[in-house]
């Protein structure tokens, strides 16, 4: 593992290490510290969970990866991870296993767990599972970064800084209510919106929406926008066809 590049994935990140032996968690910590911008512990996935909810609240943002251990007093691993998943679904999460939890490993692969590491570590091979996951998480994080414009195609495209939707460099006008799906669905970029989290994103934003409502906006918002960019995916929601591209 060429250490530099590891460091180059890492020292802009934060971890949350989740273990309740003592010696392995404190000695894990210590090193993972060389590498990371801020390492911090927790003796269990209830002190976990609370750790992870804390650090949101003082910084506005999630962990960047959550390394946890499966078996644990008060909250298990999987316990941990549902919950945590609850809060961000899109959250790194790595899990430390012994060999004879293997039980438990296919419940943590559907839930979408990152990696896993072997119990007891072998330090090379868990710097070089950092380095993967890292280097994921940095991608994503640089993809998001530059997400100013959807660009539906040469004419067309949907501004979010300023919630404009531009054909053939004119403005075109929409709806409170076509720009708040349009905000939704840009911001969930290659994601499925459900009808539920549209309503409730509506309603945040002090709308009452129904389903029959959004279909008529939906309906009505094709109308306006390039053919086919805006997907029914049956029984599950909407999402947006379009590439993605930095405002220079």
């Amino acid at each position: 593992m060429d250490f530099q590049l590891l460091y180059e994935e890492t020292k802009d990140l934060n971890l949350l290490f989740v273990e309740d032996y003592a010696e392995l968690r404190e000695n894990s910590i210590e090193i993972l510290e060389n590498y990371f911008a801020y390492c911090e512990g927790a003796i269990d996935g209830k002190h976990g969970l609370e750790q992870y909810e804390a650090y949101h609240d003082r910084h506005k943002k999630h962990f960047d990866l959550v390394i946890t251990d499966i078996k644990m007093p008060e909250m298990d691993g999987i316990s941990l991870t549902k919950e945590i998943y609850k809060c961000n679904e899109e959250q790194a999460i790595i899990v430390l296993s012994a060999h004879h939890e293997s039980e438990y490993l296919l419940t943590l692969i559907n839930l979408g767990i990152e990696q896993f590491i072997t119990k007891p570590i072998d330090h090379d091979n868990m710097l070089t599972i950092l380095y993967k996951v890292c280097k994921k998480i940095n991608n994503k994080h640089t993809k998001n970064r530059v997400g100013d414009r959807i660009v539906f195609n040469d004419d067309a495209y949907f501004d979010k800084n300023i919630l404009a939707f531009y054909y053939q460099d004119t403005l075109v006008k929409l709806t409170k209510n076509e720009l708040l799906f349009m905000k939704l669905i840009s911001d969930n970029f290659e994601k499925i919106c459900s009808n539920e989290e549209i309503i409730n994103y509506f309603e945040y934003e002090g709308v009452l929406i129904s389903n029959d409502n959004i279909r008529s906006l939906v309906a009505k918002l094709r109308k306006k926008l390039p053919l086919n960019c805006i997907e029914s995916i049956y029984g599950a929601g909407y999402k947006l066809f379009a590439s993605i591209e930095e405002t220079i």
